[in-house]
């Protein structure tokens, strides 16, 4: 890669930790390595440079030193409705290549597509700085209120609003016309034609598509879109987009259908699909009922729930943070997005009668598939900061359903409440007893119970039953780090024996790691055999000296 020297490898780095150490951002994650990497980040991301360096030069004599982009994992993540989405599991690796191009990239396409950045395009508005934050974007809450305002406002002076999306917008992008849109807005050849490497690879085999849960990700989707917002304002049509979410607003029916005509056409012309289940023209007042209700009932929620605390006007504001969980202001409307929502209730005080009455009207005796989700994250959010129960067994048998929002409802409410321990126990034995109906809340499961430190022998089972099934590979790597935090000797014994049965990198450095608490010459003995070839295994394997 002639531009090596020219990458932000750092700030890439960075941007990648957030995305994995966010338990909404990336889909799925892998316990110790990037504590491992972090420990070693100048070796690593020297070297990483190094190799793709290489690939300019052709060098390859050390054998197989050069960069190469690995083709991605693909797991279903459960949707609404029992659908499944394709999500890409990328090499941590290929992840801060991915961020490092985009970051190149970033101030020109940011330029091009600001036209539109809260006017008309509501999703990932960038921030002014690549730098300032680990996120990629500003807070989406706050520009999806501000749309939900601008909805009702334009239902008020429309008649009609047509209301559509994209049908599986991220796994049909069309990568040559991604890339060519791209080198449009940037000028960046070279760059342009390196990331399409990237994605053409990780896109086999229908050469379609960018993986979701990845910021780069995000900015190709909203730059794909961008000469569709730009055409609906030359036709001088109004129109509100959040993602693939679109909302055009028309003074009559005639004006309604031609829009729907066109955008099914440039869609077309893209290799997209209008989703014809989520398609609709309406009459403008009976919209605007439906995008005032939300606000109404929140607001009347809010009224009813939250109690300023008297020292509001003078505590001082709470920090942020771009790494991790973190805490963020509360937003005044329903947020349907995936990033972290924010509602941690720090500034108010609960008023627990009406939030059991809230849950009790809105919540409990509704049909999973009814379930306005918005709604159910605002008041399980308020329950878990009351550190109410009410919603608890409701909340299990959610998730053994199979239902999205599990990461939410595990950290939002589980988290923060007095019995969580209790309650994980309940969950590992569905895990053991095989009552979860999809892998991917197994994973979830697993991840949380890691990383809350729970011990109990009911998480040991799980774990152990975990590990021997053909589930997620992130799963089993968990169930890994709880067993070598926790197991017995019998388990140490059992993750060496797989060790050699294990192909992929990350796995083996996480048994190498695990593996730490073995007694010393066990320990060493098993070290000393294994292949440590691979920079992330050597990696690991000294940190476990370290920490042993």
């Amino acid at each position: 890669m002639e531009f090596a020297d020219e990458l932000d490898l750092d700030l890439a780095w960075r941007k990648t930790k957030r995305d994995f150490g966010h338990y909404m951002n990336s889909f799925v994650s892998t316990p110790y390595v990037i504590d491992i990497l972090d420990r070693r980040q100048d070796q690593w991301l020297a070297d990483l440079r190094e190799r793709l360096a290489d690939q300019n030069d052709g060098n390859n004599e050390a054998g197989g030193s050069q960069y190469e982009p690995r083709a991605p994992r693909i797991i279903d993540v459960p949707k609404s409705q029992y659908h499944l989405r394709p999500a890409s599991v990328l090499h941590i690796e290929d992840t801060v290549v991915y961020s490092a191009l985009m970051l190149i990239l970033y101030d020109d396409i940011r330029e091009t597509i600001s036209w539109s950045a809260g006017s008309r395009r509501f999703s990932h508005v960038l921030y002014e700085d690549k730098a300032e934050d680990n996120r990629w974007q500003t807070f989406e809450r706050d520009h999806w209120q501000d749309m939900e305002d601008e909805k009702i406002r334009l239902a008020q002076e429309y008649d009609y609003v047509l209301e559509t999306d994209v049908s599986g917008f991220y796994e049909n992008i069309d990568i040559e016309r991604a890339i060519s849109v791209i080198r449009e807005m940037t000028g960046q050849t070279a760059v342009a034609m390196e990331l399409w490497e990237l994605l053409d690879t990780w896109a086999e085999p229908r050469k379609r598509g960018v993986p979701q849960g990845y910021g780069p990700s995000d900015i190709i989707a909203e730059a794909y879109l961008d000469s569709i917002d730009r055409r609906l304002a030359n036709y001088d049509l109004n129109h509100l987009r959040f993602n693939d979410d679109f909302f055009v607003f028309c003074g009559n029916h005639d004006e309604a259908i031609r829009a729907q005509n066109l955008l099914e056409k440039w869609f077309r012309a893209m290799g997209l699909n209008m989703k014809a289940g989520k398609t609709e023209i309406r009459d403008a007042d009976t919209a605007q009922v439906d995008y005032e209700e939300p606000q109404s009932i929140f607001r009347e929620l809010r009224e009813q729930i939250e109690e300023p605390r008297e020292d509001e006007q003078s505590a001082p504001p709470q920090a942020t943070s771009s790494y991790g969980k973190g805490s963020t202001p509360p937003a005044a409307a329903p947020y349907d997005g995936e990033e972290d929502d924010g509602e941690e209730g720090g500034s108010t005080l609960i008023n627990e009668e009406a939030l059991e009455q809230a849950y009790q009207e809105h919540i409990e005796n509704v049909a999973f598939d009814d379930l306005p989700r918005h709604l159910f994250r605002y008041i399980i959010n308020h329950l878990g900061n009351a550190n109410n129960h009410v919603a608890i067994e409701y909340c299990q048998e959610y998730i053994r359903q199979g239902r999205p929002d599990v990461r939410r409802i595990i950290y939002k409410y589980f988290d923060d409440l007095s019995e969580v321990p209790t309650i994980a126990d309940e969950l590992a034995r569905d895990i053991a007893n095989n009552r979860l109906r999809y892998a991917y809340h197994e994973f979830v499961l697993m991840r949380w119970f890691f990383e809350s430190d729970f011990s109990s022998p009911e998480i040991r089972h799980a774990a152990r039953k975990t590990l021997d099934q053909d589930g997620l590979l992130e799963a089993r790597d968990y169930a890994i780090a709880i067993l070598g935090e926790f197991g017995d000797y019998s388990d140490w014994e059992n993750i060496e024996m797989r060790y050699t049965q294990e192909i992929r990198p990350t796995s083996r450095a996480v048994m190498a790691y695990a593996l730490r608490n073995f007694e010393p010459r066990h320990r060493d003995s098993f070290y000393s055999r294994i292949d440590d070839s691979h920079h992330i295994t050597r990696m690991a394997i000294e940190a476990a000296n370290e920490d042993a």
